[in-house]
């Protein structure tokens, strides 16, 4: 397997680290992966190395203010910074492998950023895989909280509020949740600015479910206990694509690509992606 790792310029100028996953022969397809929040592309390797053995290229980058790209760490000014910067970012994806379209795949707020991406840009995607996508919080906010969050992200954008996600709600292989607790590339805190962007951007991606036209996989657990599975399951039922696939999975966490298990998950995908990734690629 060969890896790339490099730097690449958003719009406003901001450094994004790049880095990609390659087999030694030709490729079947391209795989362009975006992480969920307060992580960063270096923790998809069980996933990139299960499709890279099938023969393909898979491409991801470290959202701004995550990982190793530059920014203020928690914080976006605009939920479309993440749309403009995946932009950029199929943009060098395509330059590396020219083809008419690529597989999007995006976990989490990874996948709210993917998806947003997809409604804003029919037929630009090939095919799309939603990896417990983070269209609304398992634990549901009181009506009081979520005013203090909006007046909040208006008057002091920039004031920190906690992240209570921890390892054991993103898989059960103790070697993985530890590994996320004591991984220095990922953070465990926001702003008020980045949630109400986020709350924002997920009342959108569930309104314009409609508009979604590629092929799409959905890929999900019952016991998630991050990203809501009624408002998935909703989201499913709102979208009208014909080429529609939901894999709802029980007993998992929120990485189910990273739990136990986790092979019957990566096969799953994999064969749906053997039937649906645009082909011919060339190292």
């Amino acid at each position: 397997m060969k890896t790339t790792k490099e730097t690449f310029e958003a719009r406003d100028g901001l450094q994004l680290f790049y880095r990609d996953w390659q087999p030694e022969g030709d490729a079947t397809a391209v795989v362009a992966v975006i992480h969920g929040y307060g992580d960063h592309s270096g923790r998809y390797g069980y996933l990139a190395e299960h499709l890279v053995r099938a023969g393909y290229v898979v491409c991801a980058y470290d959202l701004r203010g995550h990982g190793r790209s530059h920014g203020p760490r928690g914080h976006v000014g605009h939920f479309s910074d993440y749309v403009e910067d995946t932009a950029t970012f199929l943009g060098l994806v395509r330059e590396r492998w020219p083809r008419p379209s690529v597989t999007l795949f995006g976990h989490s707020m990874g996948g709210l950023v993917a998806l947003r991406y997809a409604e804003e840009n029919p037929g630009d995607v090939g095919s799309l895989i939603l990896s417990s996508p983070f269209l609304k919080m398992r634990v549901a906010m009181s009506a009081w909280r979520l005013r203090f969050l909006r007046v909040a992200a208006a008057a002091t954008p920039r004031s920190p509020i906690a992240n209570p996600v921890k390892g054991e709600m993103l898989s059960r292989d103790a070697d993985q949740a530890a590994a996320y607790e004591t991984d220095p590339f990922v953070h465990h805190f926001a702003t008020a600015g980045w949630a109400g962007e986020v709350l924002q951007a997920q009342a959108r991606a569930r309104r314009s479910a409609g508009v979604l036209s590629c092929p799409l996989l959905v890929v999900y657990s019952a016991d998630d206990p991050i990203a809501d599975p009624a408002a998935i399951d909703e989201f499913c039922a709102r979208v009208t694509a014909g080429d529609k696939t939901v894999l709802r999975y029980e007993g998992y966490r929120h990485e189910t690509f990273n739990d136990l298990g986790r092979e019957t998950v990566l096969g799953e995908i994999e064969g749906w992606l053997a039937t649906h990734a645009v082909r011919r690629v060339r190292l």
